[in-house]
C-alpha cells in the first residue's frame, strides 16, 4: 500500500487542530481564585443543575455562590444568597425539602437558616431558628428515617446540639429542636450511621475537652445512647466515610498537635477507638475522599500551604505526600468538581481572600507540578548557564541575613530541571537580568540592589560564575536589562533608577567593560525596564513602567548613542510592569502594561514608527506587579503572564492574535508575591513558567498541560471534510476527559471502531496497544510521517493481552494490513466477554487509510486509556 500525497498532509493537519483542542489552559498547578475576606466554609452541589457542580462559600461576608462555566474555575457567575447581618460560621448543602433542587442549611452569627434552591441558582429564605447565639457547624442528615433532611447544629457559647427534625407531611417545616448539653460549644459534628443499625447517629468532636462524643440514634430524631471517647488532642475538625467497607461508617478527627485520630463504626458502642495516625503535620482541615481512584478513601488535610494526602489502600492511612497549594487553608471540600471523574480540592484562606482548587489526577492523586526549595526568592531570571542548550533559571534568594544567594535550577528539556545549583552573591537582589557582555556565548547575572544603588555582576563561565564587583547606578535601581541600543554589535547594560528618573546606560565594548555611558532623564520614576526595536531601526529602544505621573515611558534610540524619551498612555493609575511584543500580528511592536493599583491591563498598539494610536484595556483578577508575554500553549500567539500582588497568583489571559485577550486562567503558587520567569525548558515550542512564591519559600515549573501528549490521544479522520470527532470507543466510550476507562478485570470490554471512514469498499486500519501510562517520554512519530501517537516502544507477541490481530511492523507498505472496517458499520477490534483478567493500564489508539476522504486520507485516531483494576 502506498500512501499519497493528499493522505499525509491531511494526516498531519492533526497538529493544527491541537490548539483548537485544547480550548481553555490547563497548567500543571492549583487554579487560584479569589473569594471574600472572612470564608470559613465550603459546600457544593449543582444549583444550577447543568450537570457541574457549583461552589457555596460561608463568611463573614454572608453566602456566596458560584456556578462555574468551565470546570476549570476560570470563568464563574456569582450569586449572593445573604448578605450583611451575622456572619455565616458553617454550610452543608443537600435536597432538604425533596423538592429535586439543592437547598443549604446555614450556620450563622445568632441561629440557623435554610436557603431553599430553585434550580436555577435562586434561593428562598427562612430562619429555622434565631436564637441569638453564635452556631460554628451544621449538618444534614435523616434522623428519623422518613426521607427527608433533618438538620444538627452546635450553638458555641452555649454549648448545646440542636436537632430539627422535618415534619414529614409538611416539607419545610420543623419541629421544635430536641438538644444535648455538649460541654463545649467549640465543636464539629459528623451524622451518618456508625453501628450499622440503618438509624442515624451523630459524632461530635470537641475542641477544648479533647473529646469524641457519640450520640446513638433512636431512629425517632432522639438518642438512645450517649458515649464519650477521648481523642490524642484537641480535634479541629472531623470526616466520615466507611473507610474499611464494613458497612459502618467512620470518623477521622484532625488533631491540631499533629495526626489524626480514627474511630471505627461499631454495632455497640456506634464508635470505638481505631488507633491513631501520629504525623508532624498539624492539620487545620480534613476530608475522606478516594483520591487515587483505587476504591478506597484517602485523607485530605490541610497543614501548611500544602494539600496533605495519605492513604494506604486498605482503609488506612500510610505516610502523607504533600501537594502545594499557595494556601494556609482555613476551609476545604474535596470532591470532583472539574467533571473529569478524579476528586479536586478546593482550599480557601479567608484571611487573605483567596483560594485554589488542586485539580486531581489519574493514579496520581492530585496534579503537581515540579517545584524546588527557593529560600526567600526575589527575583527570576532565564538564561542557558551551563551551556548545555538548554534554559536554565536563576532565582534570587537568601539563606540568611548574611548569606545570599542565586539559585540555579538546570533545565532538564522535559519542563522541569534536572539538577540545581547555587551562586553565591553578597546582597539579596531586588532583580535579576542575564546577558552575555563580553561576547564569550556564557550568559552573566547581573543583580540589581535598590538599596545599595548598585548592580552586582557575576560573569559566566559555563560551569560557574565569577563575582566581578559592582556597577554602580543612580538612586534606587530597580531593574536592569542587557542588549545592544547603539548598534554597534556589542551588549550594553541598562539600569532603571526608580527614585533618580532615569536610565543609565553603560555602554559596552564587546569584551565585558564599559568604556562610555550615559543617562537619559525621565519625567516619571521608571519601575522596570524592557528593551525592544519598536522602531524597526536596527538599535533597541528601551521602555519602562513610569510612575508619578502614570505612563509608559520610551526612550527611543537614535544615532550617535541619544536617546529621545517619550511618555505615553493611557496604562492605568499605577503602571507596575510593560513587555513588548506583536499582539495584533501587523508586524509592529506593541506594549503590554500591568496596573499595579487596579485589576487591568493595558495595550498600547504600535504603528512601527514610534506611534502608538491604539490601545484597548483587559482585566485581571487582580492588581498585579509584574506582565510577561510569552507562548506559553504553542499556538504561535503570545499570551499574557501575569504575577498578582500579594495573592501568590500566576494568571495566563490567552491572546487572539489580533490584538485582544480572553479572560484569564489563574493559578495559585504561593503566598505573598510571585516572581516569575518565562523560557522554553523543554524546546517545544512553547514557554513554561517558573513561579517563585515568596513566603513558601519555593519555585513551581509550569508548563501547559494540553502537551504532545494530549493531542496523541486526541484523534479525527478526514479532519478537513469537518470537525475532530471520535471514532475509537472502548465500551462504547472515547472515556472522560483524560481519555481515561476505568474497568475491573471481570468486566466485559469491547473495543470499536465507529463509522468514519467514507470507502464504500473498507478503509484500512492499524491498531495499536500497549501497556504504559502516556507521557511526553512516550511520544513516536506514526510511520509514513502522518502524525505523533503516545506509542512507547514496539508490541511483543502476548503483551498485552487483549485478543487482536496488531500490525506494528511499521513499514509504510504493510501499514494496514491487521483489520479492514468497512463503512458505515462499526468494526469490532476485540471483544472479552469476562473481561481481560489482568490489572493495569493499557492504551489503545489507531491509523485509518481512507480512500473515500474528499481531501484528506490519513489519520491518527483518538485514543483510549483503559485502566484495569
Amino acid at each position: 500500500m502506498k500512501w499519497s500525497t493528499a493522505a499525509v498532509s491531511a494526516a498531519l493537519s492533526l497538529a493544527a487542530t491541537s490548539a483548537a483542542i485544547a480550548s481553555e489552559f490547563d497548567l500543571s498547578a492549583a487554579r487560584g481564585f479569589t473569594v471574600p475576606r472572612g470564608v470559613v466554609a465550603l459546600a457544593s452541589a449543582d444549583f444550577d443543575e447543568d450537570g457541574a457542580p457549583d461552589l457555596a462559600m460561608a463568611g463573614s461576608a454572608g453566602v456566596l455562590i458560584r456556578v462555574f462555566a468551565d470546570g476549570r474555575f476560570h470563568r464563574f457567575t456569582e450569586v449572593w444568597v445573604a448578605a450583611g447581618g451575622p456572619a455565616r460560621l458553617g454550610i452543608a448543602a443537600g435536597d432538604v425539602d425533596l423538592d429535586g433542587h439543592a437547598d443549604l442549611a446555614v450556620a450563622s452569627g445568632d441561629g440557623v437558616e435554610i436557603f431553599y434552591g430553585d434550580g436555577r441558582f435562586g434561593f428562598t429564605a427562612s430562619t429555622l431558628a434565631s436564637l441569638g447565639t453564635p452556631f460554628g457547624h451544621v449538618a444534614l442528615s435523616d434522623l428519623n428515617g422518613d426521607g427527608r433532611q433533618d438538620v444538627c447544629g452546635v450553638a458555641q457559647v452555649l454549648g448545646v446540639l440542636f436537632a430539627w427534625l422535618q415534619i414529614g407531611s409538611s416539607p419545610r417545616t420543623f419541629l421544635s429542636p430536641a438538644n444535648v448539653r455538649l460541654g463545649s460549644g467549640d465543636a464539629r459534628i459528623a451524622a451518618l450511621d456508625f453501628d450499622g443499625d440503618g438509624r442515624a447517629d451523630v459524632a461530635v468532636a470537641q475542641n477544648p475537652v479533647s473529646l469524641l462524643k457519640v450520640l446513638g440514634g433512636n431512629g425517632a430524631g432522639g438518642f438512645s445512647s450517649n458515649r464519650d471517647f477521648a481523642v490524642l488532642g484537641r480535634p479541629s475538625d472531623i470526616a466520615q466515610a466507611d473507610l474499611d467497607h464494613d458497612g459502618r461508617d467512620d470518623v477521622a478527627l484532625a488533631i491540631l498537635t499533629g495526626g489524626v485520630d480514627v474511630f471505627r463504626g461499631d454495632q455497640v458502642q456506634g464508635l470505638v477507638p481505631a488507633g491513631g495516625f501520629p504525623s508532624a503535620i498539624q492539620p487545620g482541615r480534613i476530608a475522606l475522599a478516594d483520591v487515587d481512584g483505587n476504591g478506597f478513601e484517602d485523607l485530605v488535610a490541610t497543614a501548611g500551604t500544602g494539600v496533605w494526602v495519605a492513604g494506604d489502600g486498605a482503609g488506612g492511612f500510610s505516610q502523607p505526600r504533600s501537594i502545594p497549594s499557595g494556601q494556609f487553608a482555613d476551609a476545604l471540600l474535596a470532591r470532583d468538581l472539574s467533571g473529569d471523574g478524579f476528586v479536586d480540592a478546593v482550599l480557601t484562606s479567608g484571611s487573605v481572600g483567596s483560594g485554589s482548587l488542586v485539580l486531581g489526577a489519574a493514579s496520581t492523586g492530585f496534579l503537581e507540578p515540579p517545584r524546588f526549595q527557593t529560600r526567600f526568592p526575589s527575583s527570576a531570571a532565564a538564561g542557558d548557564f551551563n551551556r548545555d542548550g538548554l534554559p536554565d533559571v536563576a532565582i534570587g534568594g537568601r539563606l540568611s541575613s548574611t548569606q545570599h544567594r542565586a539559585y540555579l535550577l538546570f533545565g532538564d528539556g522535559r519542563g522541569g530541571a534536572l539538577s540545581t545549583g547555587e551562586a553565591e552573591i553578597r546582597a539579596i537582589p531586588s532583580h535579576l537580568a542575564v546577558g552575555d557582555l563580553d561576547a564569550d556565548s556564557n550568559p552573566d547575572l547581573f543583580a540589581t540592589v535598590f538599596s545599595q544603588n548598585r548592580v552586582m555582576h557575576l560573569r559566566g563561565t559555563g560551569s560557574g560564575f565569577v563575582d566581578l564587583g559592582d556597577i554602580a547606578a543612580g538612586i534606587g535601581p530597580v531593574a536592569s536589562a542587557v542588549g545592544d541600543v547603539d548598534g554597534d554589535g556589542a551588549a550594553d547594560l541598562i539600569v532603571a533608577n526608580r527614585e533618580s528618573r532615569d536610565f543609565g546606560v553603560y555602554f559596552g565594548d564587546g569584551l565585558g567593560g564599559f568604556p562610555a555611558g550615559g543617562l537619559v532623564v525621565l519625567s516619571s520614576r521608571p519601575h522596570g525596564v524592557v528593551l525592544a526595536d519598536f522602531d524597526r531601526d536596527g538599535r533597541l529602544d528601551i521602555a519602562a513602567p513610569g510612575q508619578f505621573p502614570a505612563a509608559a515611558v520610551v526612550a527611543f534610540s537614535e544615532p550617535g548613542r541619544a536617546f529621545t524619551p517619550a511618555s505615553l498612555g493611557p496604562t492605568g493609575a499605577m503602571p507596575a510592569s510593560v513587555a513588548a511584543d506583536d499582539l495584533d500580528s501587523d508586524g509592529f511592536l506593541d506594549l503590554l502594561v500591568a496596573d499595579g493599583a487596579a485589576a487591568g491591563i493595558v495595550a498600547l498598539f504600535g504603528d512601527g514608527a514610534r506611534g502608538f494610536p491604539r490601545f484597548a484595556t483587559f482585566p485581571a483578577v487582580a492588581p498585579m506587579s509584574r506582565a510577561d508575554l510569552a507562548d506559553v500553549t504553542g499556538d504561535g500567539r503570545p499570551e499574557a503572564v501575569l504575577s498578582l500582588a500579594l495573592h501568590g497568583f500566576v494568571s495566563v489571559v490567552p491572546g487572539d492574535g489580533r490584538g485582544s485577550f480572553e479572560p484569564p486562567a489563574t493559578y495559585a503558587v504561593g503566598r505573598s508575591e510571585a516572581y516569575t520567569v518565562t523560557a522554553d525548558l523543554d524546546g517545544n515550542g512553547s514557554a513554561e513558567i517558573a513561579a517563585a512564591g515568596s513566603l513558601v519559600h519555593e519555585t513551581q515549573f509550569l508548563s501547559f498541560r494540553a502537551s504532545d501528549v494530549t493531542v496523541a490521544l486526541r484523534g479525527t479522520v478526514n479532519s478537513r471534510a469537518g470537525e475532530t470527532q471520535d471514532v475509537l470507543f472502548v465500551n462504547s466510550s472515547a472515556g472522560d476527559l483524560a481519555r481515561r476507562i476505568v474497568v475491573r478485570p471481570t468486566d466485559l470490554v469491547s473495543c470499536v471502531v465507529r463509522r468514519p471512514p467514507l470507502a464504500v469498499s473498507g478503509a484500512p486500519f492499524a491498531a495499536y496497544a500497549w501497556r504504559a501510562e502516556p507521557s511526553p517520554s512516550t511520544l513516536r512519530a506514526a510511520p509514513g510521517g502522518i502524525g505523533t501517537m503516545a506509542l512507547p516502544f514496539p508490541l511483543r507477541p502476548g503483551d498485552p493481552a487483549p485478543r487482536v490481530t496488531w500490525n506494528n511492523a511499521g513499514a509504510v507498505s504493510r501499514l494496514g494490513a491487521a483489520t479492514r472496517p468497512s463503512s458505515p458499520a462499526t468494526s469490532i477490534l476485540f471483544f472479552a466477554p469476562n473481561g481481560l483478567g489482568v490489572r493495569g493500564t493499557f492504551v489503545i489508539q489507531g491509523l485509518i487509510v481512507d480512500p473515500g476522504g474528499p481531501d484528506g486520507r490519513a489519520a491518527v485516531t483518538n485514543g483510549v486509556i483503559l485502566e484495569v483494576k
